[in-house]
């Protein structure tokens, strides 16, 4: 990308200068370099049809119910879906690849139709999905924390903006939110830099923050326990709740 950047800033020069310009003309002029680039300009041609016919094909042959079937099934082999998955990881790996592919996602999510495509999708999966969600192992045991404490907490039911939350107190306006280490990038463990679900940990962060900002617009205290405190430190995530609770 950067040699090609260089050498078409190279060619604008180049053509600004007049002389430039009229020994291209006169070159131009010449039968047999007439001749040559004539041929190559309907052999381009005969490659872009030819190119437009198979993807035709292609999509006439998707429409057929027993192609579509044919490669569900194969998809579905176990041979298949590993080879996909190292061909995918070895690209992964590459530093470059994994930049080109990172840039390429956000030039196109600032496009609007792809925003408004993403957000459709969200908002109709939300709706299939009201809740109660598959509870997680920290999730259990704050729910039996709270049982003991003696707190009404509704566990997966309240949504606030498109999020769910894990348990909501609706009466005295608290949140209790937990975050597992790998899906949220807890600190301890992760770098800004380190990649998360395709992307990068400085980003879960920011969400966090923005889903906290709104959390608090709406009147409510938020309270964010880890993973790792509630599985090695429970006693540290008790203190935590009976303060938010007062």
């Amino acid at each position: 990308m950067i040699k090609y950047k260089k050498s078409s800033i190279a060619a604008k020069k180049r053509w600004k200068n007049k002389a430039y310009r009229e020994m291209q003309r006169l070159i131009n002029l010449r039968p047999d370099v007439h001749k040559r680039r004539s041929e190559a300009a309907k052999e381009i041609g005969r490659r872009q049809e030819s190119k437009k016919k198979k993807s035709e094909s292609l999509i006439a042959a998707w429409k057929r119910p027993k192609v579509r079937k044919k490669h569900e099934i194969a998809n579905k082999k176990p041979l298949v879906i590993l080879c996909k998955s190292i061909s995918r990881k070895k690209v992964w790996e590459n530093v470059e690849a994994r930049k080109n592919i990172m840039d390429g996602m956000h030039i196109a999510n600032k496009r609007p139709e792809v925003r408004k495509r993403k957000s459709d999708a969200a908002t109709k999966h939300l709706s299939k999905h009201n809740g109660p969600w598959k509870n997680t192992g920290i999730e259990l045991i704050i729910k039996k924390i709270l049982r003991k404490l003696k707190l009404k907490f509704k566990h997966n039911k309240v949504r606030i903006g498109n999020h769910l939350i894990d348990f909501c107190d609706i009466k005295n306006k608290i949140i209790i939110e937990c975050d597992g280490d790998y899906p949220h990038a807890n600190p301890k463990f992760y770098k800004a830099h380190n990649i998360i679900f395709g992307g990068y940990a400085k980003n879960r962060w920011i969400r966090d923050k923005q889903n906290n900002k709104i959390f608090k617009k709406s009147g409510y205290k938020v309270l964010r326990l880890w993973g790792y405190d509630i599985n090695n430190n429970i006693e540290k995530c008790i203190k935590k709740i009976k303060k938010i609770m007062k």
